[in-house]
């Protein structure tokens, strides 16, 4: 079996699964491939929209999700202390809040099993957020099928998918040195940029 059959397995244990969506190659190929192998009554996306993404990704990721049930959760990342004040650990707290309004959500609409779109690559790198989600239980199904982002991308291309060569796109905040205070106006002006 390939990776992508593999995925499809992992993918069909679980039956009914919400995403943790935000529109890039990783979620949305998981989402394309969920829609595919579950069908659409058993995929829920959940989509985050807040000040820590730019309007033209909520758009694009609005675009991909129109055709499908989904839900958008409207966040305030500053209201997390550690993002406001952007600590090292930020994405840590940020994500860990963030997840868990998405798991209560996908727990409204009876879903058991929340996805993410971590892949293999993102392991090798320095995101702390990482940990929050693994502590909350999220499901990590390419990085668990080893799909590392070159091959999400191939595979993405291969089914047709949209995103499959959009540039990769990190958090807003991720634009400032830690410790600095963090504003709406100042994660508007990086989004200008």
């Amino acid at each position: 079996m390939n990776k992508l059959e593999l995925l499809q397995e992992e993918l069909r244990n679980y039956g009914k699964v919400a995403i943790a969506y935000s529109g890039g190659v990783d979620s949305n190929f998981l989402f394309h491939v969920a829609l595919e192998t579950l069908g659409k009554e058993n995929v829920l996306p959940v989509l985050c929209r807040g000040a820590m993404m730019s309007k033209e990704d909520i758009e694009g990721a609005l675009e991909q999700l129109k055709d499908s049930n989904h839900v958008v959760l409207s966040v305030n990342p500053l209201d997390v202390e550690a993002f406001h004040f952007n600590h090292k650990d930020r994405c840590y707290h940020c994500k860990r809040s963030i997840m868990s309004k998405v798991i209560a959500v996908a727990k409204e609409h009876d879903f058991a099993y929340v996805l993410d779109g971590k892949n293999k690559d993102d392991e090798k790198v320095y995101r702390p957020g990482l940990k929050a989600c693994e502590e909350l239980g999220i499901i990590s199904p390419l990085a668990n099928n080893d799909l590392a982002k070159q091959e999400i991308r191939n595979y993405s291309k291969q089914l047709g998918i949209a995103t499959y060569n959009k540039p990769s796109n990190a958090c807003l905040a991720s634009r400032f040195d830690y410790n600095t205070e963090l504003t709406l106006e100042k994660l508007k002006l990086v989004e200008t940029g």
